[in-house]
């Protein structure tokens, strides 16, 4: 009896602090879409510029997490030991790259052996969000990173599991913990992508190469979200966005041969519907459809994100890696994408001055924004997924009543009808999987 108060007392707090992080979830989601439609004013059009700008702010998240970790280390008493700060990069770096697997991988030239030890596998790590994010199936991913399921700046990025989350591995048993069979242990995707990876000796080249295209599809998705936002409302974007669920479902079906569930075919079902009839309202009131096919692209780029991930990554991450993972995704933004927004700049394609620039809406919406990234990849270590996801889709009544009591902005029947029906399909996409695992433990 003794032995069981230590988990009921952390499952109390763990319901306890769920309220909390769906009120922050949703309403950083909210403020962080708000604030991005509100940079467009005459003397500012230039969303990629908004998409690199806000990227860097998760630069601080590595080393946010680290000063965290450190003083919860250094409350935990003497029994636990504060690392220093190269001592836990290092640590997310092996773990993030696999070092041990990726070596035997690329020693083999992708020929997989479950029988051997260096054999590489796939995760059936799980992302909700909204991210990059998620996204998972984010409970987070992401933009991951599981995702999971979603967002991409929301985007999206990965959602650790409680139980791995919560310890800090070794360099060697994250690397073991990687040479588990799995299902996608042959896809030929993973081999390639693990064999570009494992190429340079040094574990930071392996880092930076893991991330890369990782960081090309959240750039992508956030820009196609941000973008939307000039020609639609935030509730309407928000509400096409949360089909992100959906489409990583079919990727993961077709991709990851994810097993085939007739209650998340309809819930795919209701979602397109509930798109289509968003789209819809929106032609009939004589709205181009750019917002709508901006915010469907911004979807697919943030569900490819997260089930790359899902299929690159051999077990779920710790919460050091995964601040690893974005931090190194905010380096490599900031210091590959800056020619593009001012190739753009110069060419009058995304026109500002900077004396111009509404510095107040695009701080504001860069650090909802990287709030949003941080609840969702790091609250599963303070409650559990599904109160992400239920914090992931009440960004669509929140931005309702903003749009509605701010904006001015009206909302047709059919709209509704829409937003209620990307919203039915969305939880039951995301309550499927712990319902299943329920009952496959069972």
């Amino acid at each position: 009896d003794n032995g069981d108060r230590p988990c009921a007392l952390g499952r109390v707090l763990r319901l306890a602090t769920g309220p909390l992080i769906v009120l922050g979830i949703a309403a950083s989601w909210t403020g962080s879409s708000q604030y991005a439609a509100k940079t467009y004013t005459p003397g500012f059009d230039a969303p990629f510029f908004n998409v690199w700008f806000s990227t860097g702010w998760m630069l601080a998240v590595f080393p946010l997490h680290f000063a965290l970790a450190t003083l919860v280390a250094l409350l935990g008493g003497p029994r636990t030991t504060a690392r220093s700060f190269v001592q836990q990069l290092a640590r997310a770096a092996s773990e993030l790259t696999h070092s041990s697997a990726l070596s035997s991988a690329d020693t083999n030239h992708g020929k997989h052996d479950n029988q051997q030890q260096g054999a590489v596998v796939g995760i059936d790590s799980r992302a909700q969000s909204t991210q990059l994010g998620q996204g998972h199936d984010h409970q987070h991913h992401g933009f991951q990173q599981h995702q999971q399921d979603q967002h991409p700046h929301h985007h999206s990025h990965h959602h650790p599991q409680a139980s791995h989350v919560q310890r800090e591995p070794a360099a060697t048993a994250a690397a073991a913990a990687t040479l588990r069979p799995g299902p996608h242990v042959t896809h030929p995707l993973r081999a390639a992508v693990l064999r570009f990876v494992a190429r340079p000796r040094w574990v930071g080249f392996r880092v930076v190469r893991f991330v890369l295209p990782f960081c090309v599809l959240w750039v992508t998705a956030n820009y196609l979200y941000v973008k939307a936002l000039a020609s639609i409302a935030p509730t309407d974007v928000t509400a096409i966005f949360s089909a992100t669920p959906a489409l990583v479902y079919i990727l993961s079906f077709v991709l990851l041969r994810d097993k085939f569930s007739w209650l998340r075919l309809v819930a795919v079902a209701v979602t397109v519907a509930g798109v289509v009839m968003v789209a819809a309202s929106e032609k009939l009131g004589g709205v181009v459809p750019a917002g709508t096919l901006c915010t469907l692209g911004a979807s697919l780029c943030a569900a490819t994100y997260k089930v790359l991930l899902k299929l690159c990554c051999a077990a779920d991450l710790s919460t050091s890696a995964v601040a690893l993972h974005l931090s190194t995704l905010s380096a490599i933004t900031l210091a590959v994408m800056w020619p593009v927004w001012l190739v753009l700049k110069v060419t009058s394609a995304e026109a500002f001055g900077w004396g111009t620039i509404p510095w107040h809406a695009l701080c504001g919406s860069a650090a909802l924004g990287s709030l949003f990234n941080s609840l969702i990849n790091f609250g599963i270590v303070l409650t559990f997924p599904l109160f992400i996801s239920i914090g992931t889709v009440l960004g669509i009544p929140f931005n309702a009543i903003v749009d509605y009591k701010v904006n001015d902005v009206a909302f047709s029947p059919l709209k509704i009808a829409g937003c209620a029906l990307v919203t039915l399909g969305f939880l039951a996409l995301v309550i499927e999987k712990p319902r299943e695992k329920g009952q496959g433990s069972g």
